[in-house]
């Protein structure tokens, strides 16, 4: 008996849904429509002898016909809203069908800024960048896309089902390289509202941030060991690659034909006409705040006419 009521109370439902369904329609279904904008949509019935409405929070509506009503708005401002249009027939039964719309409004502003950290980066530490997008809506159909460059790094969506304009944020975790120094990092905000929706994408975007990345230097360039004739000038010279740009300095045997000079990040020693006194070791260090390196080479002087002897 019981198996027999709910069979005729699921047919009810599936009868009331069908006939429902058969009896009202929207054109267009569903709407995406920036705040403020206008709007318009149809209701129509294929019944006779009813009475046709709309169920709206703002704007008008105005029969067309006794099987059609228009729902207008010029400037939609309802966040959230739901309108239905709404049918009751001869039998006094109430049909109704929800107006499927989506309401955005585009950022007012996308910044992308270090968190609890303003000093230079130091390669190998952890950093973290903020992301802030303010006052968009539906944040539901937000994607926020991190660039390292022209390099796509992270897309961040969000589930708040919020209708009304939020700021949001997202955060992007770094540990940055050497190789990082002067790279510019970028955020983008668009809204994706699918094929009713804006065909162009709606999208605002950061301005960029760029990344000064400290490292200590690791090895010596441009240094190598030397053979010069008596009497002839040589030049040895000594660079790292470091940041901030490291100081240099040399250890050799002090004679009064040689002197130092640093130019746009590398180090200089002259010898002017070398003699037996310049042939040893010379020993040059690059430091920063960071660290230092240091490389050692030898130079040799050879007399004039016999290129195998050089001065002890």
């Amino acid at each position: 008996m019981c198996e027999g009521i709910l069979l005729r109370i699921f047919l009810g439902l599936l009868h009331l849904y069908a006939n429902v369904a058969g009896t009202l329609w929207l054109d267009p279904p569903k709407v995406v429509v920036h705040h403020g904008d206008s709007v318009s949509v149809n209701c129509s019935t294929n019944v006779t002898n009813h009475l046709l409405d709309w169920e709206k929070p703002q704007g008008t509506s105005k029969k067309t016909d006794d099987k059609k009503i228009t729902w207008t708005v010029e400037h939609l401002t309802e966040w959230g809203t739901k309108p239905f249009c709404y049918m009751i027939d001869t039998q006094y039964n109430q049909h109704k069908i929800e107006f499927n719309i989506i309401i955005y409004k585009t950022p007012d502003r996308v910044s992308i800024s270090t968190v609890g950290h303003t000093e230079l980066m130091i390669e190998g530490g952890q950093y973290e960048l903020q992301c802030d997008i303010q006052n968009v809506a539906p944040v539901e159909f937000l994607t926020v896309s991190w660039f390292k460059g022209d390099t796509l790094v992270k897309n961040i969506t969000f589930t708040d089902s919020i209708k009304t304009p939020v700021n949001q944020s997202s955060i992007l975790q770094i540990s940055p390289s050497r190789d990082d120094d002067g790279v510019q990092y970028r955020c983008e905000a668009e809204l994706d509202l699918g094929p009713e929706g804006p065909q162009l994408p709606l999208t605002v975007t950061s301005e960029p941030l760029n990344i000064t990345v400290c490292y200590p230097p690791v090895s010596i360039s441009e240094l190598h060991n030397k053979s010069v004739d008596f009497g002839y000038d040589e030049v040895l010279k000594c660079s790292s690659d470091a940041w901030p740009r490291p100081q240099y300095r040399w250890e050799y045997i002090p004679a009064p034909n040689v002197r130092t000079e640093d130019i746009d990040g590398v180090s200089l020693l002259y010898i002017d006409y070398a003699t037996g006194l310049n042939t040893g070791t010379y020993k040059c260090t690059a430091t920063n705040k960071l660290g230092e390196t240091s490389q050692s080479v030898r130079v040799d002087v050879r007399s004039v006419g016999n290129t195998n002897t050089s001065y002890p």
